[in-house]
């Protein structure tokens, strides 16, 4: 990751409700007269759009504002952030895209919506996968916990209890 600006932790990452993780189309197809369309990746890196809803105190946002104006640059800055993946909580280097909503009220709450542009989304790579479809994954997570415990002392809490 080259960024040098990370999401602070004093703002809440985004909620889980709402959130939508849209992949974009990596695939040129040309029609030809006989025979299957050709078709050829565009390139090895998908960049993928993150539709997300910030729940924040009026403290927060005022953070979350400062963040966007002076660290993010109003969307042209890219930078580190935790994000949900299919392999669970993970830095990702991302980007506002598009203009914020507007923040709205809810009770003490502030509701901000907005959509982030993810440069790369952390994924299985094909050892990994060759690896999933061989092994059996209730081995697999009790390895992955016994490491743990042996490397932090404590066993691993699943990704959807540490994030909330």
């Amino acid at each position: 990751m080259t960024v040098t600006v990370f999401w602070p932790e004093q703002i809440p990452l985004p909620l889980r409700q709402g959130y939508v993780l849209e992949p974009k189309p990596n695939v040129d197809r040309t029609e030809v007269e006989v025979g299957p369309a050709r078709a050829r990746r565009r390139s090895t890196q998908t960049p993928v759009e993150v539709t997300v809803v910030w729940e924040l105190t009026q403290w927060q946002l005022t953070l979350f504002q400062g963040f966007y104006k002076h660290k993010a640059r109003e969307g042209a800055a890219w930078f580190g952030m935790p994000l949900l993946t299919t392999l669970g909580l993970a830095t990702c280097e991302v980007q506002f895209k598009g203009k914020l909503q507007q923040p709205k009220q809810r009770g003490d709450l502030w509701l901000v919506n907005g959509t982030l542009l993810v440069r790369e989304i952390p994924e299985l790579d094909e050892a990994g996968y060759d690896l999933l479809l061989t092994e059996d994954p209730s081995v697999l997570y009790a390895a992955i916990d016994g490491l743990d415990a042996a490397v932090n002392g404590l066993p691993r809490l699943p990704y959807f209890w540490q994030w909330s």
